[in-house]
């Protein structure tokens, strides 16, 4: 489906997979700005996903299959995210999160490699 409007509308996959992120996740703060009330900082929001977020979008789709977030800081400046999901929107993370980031107009890179935490293959964003 992405490659099919990337030929529509003669861009690069990664080129319109940045700017749907980066849509995506303002729409996000806009429809559910309950998520956003009383964060100031992206990693904030950041660690939140997993212990509040998940829980609530599963109160509305009990049947979901939601990706899981697990997180640490090194230091202040700094967070590593790990991505767990069987459907492997592992580009689709990174470009919600460089969203956050512009949300809360933070500069910042986010690269992503394998990596295992707790006996198991993930994806390591930091």
């Amino acid at each position: 489906m992405a490659s099919s409007l990337c030929q529509q509308v003669n861009l690069p996959v990664a080129v319109l997979l940045e700017a749907f992120g980066q849509h995506l996740f303002a729409r996000f703060s806009l429809m559910y700005p309950a998520f956003f009330e009383h964060i100031t900082h992206s990693f904030e929001f950041l660690k939140n996903i997993d212990p509040y977020i998940q829980v609530e979008v599963r109160k509305l789709y009990p049947d979901a299959e939601l990706p899981r977030f697990y997180h640490h800081p090194p230091d202040d400046s700094t967070l590593v995210m790990y991505y767990l999901s069987s459907r492997h929107f592992e580009d689709l993370a990174v470009v919600l999160i460089k969203g956050c980031l512009q949300l809360y107009e933070r500069t910042g890179m986010v690269s992503k490699e394998l990596a295992t935490l707790r006996a198991k293959k993930l994806l390591k964003l930091a």
